[in-house]
């Protein structure tokens, strides 16, 4: 019983995160490490098409592309798409990544953190497309 429960709750928890993002005409992943291209997965193999970019603060990614969706840099999207929902996948700078997206304009609403699992099965299966 305790099993089910945390299993509903999980999937409450993980639906109401997917709807947010679904709301959103424009996504940007804000990070293109490891946890980045986790959570680009997660949110493709639910069925959100709507990743626009991926921002980064690395030079060095910048202008690079994953999936086939570009990097840029935080000022760029923001610029470009200023309505988009971001979201900070870098768990250890967040409130400074945060405060660098409101700085460049994004407004508070729009920034979201990630805080679902990164493990690459949980990332990779379309899991919840069975339970919605």
């Amino acid at each position: 019983g305790y099993a089910r429960v945390v299993s509903r709750l999980d999937t409450e928890r993980i639906s109401a995160y997917l709807s947010r993002v679904r709301e959103a005409s424009d996504v940007i992943v804000f990070g293109s490490g490891l946890r980045g291209n986790n959570i680009y997965a997660f949110l493709v193999s639910n069925g959100i098409n709507s990743i626009r970019a991926f921002c980064d603060n690395d030079t060095g990614r910048q202008g690079d592309s994953r999936y086939g969706v570009g990097i840029m840099a935080p000022e760029e999207a923001a610029g470009r798409y200023a309505e988009a929902i971001y979201i900070i996948t870098v768990s250890l700078h967040e409130q400074e990544i945060r405060e660098q997206l409101e700085n460049i304009g994004v407004a508070e609403e729009r920034i979201l953190s990630y805080a679902l699992p990164i493990d690459p099965h949980f990332c990779t299966n379309s899991m919840m497309k069975k339970r919605m």
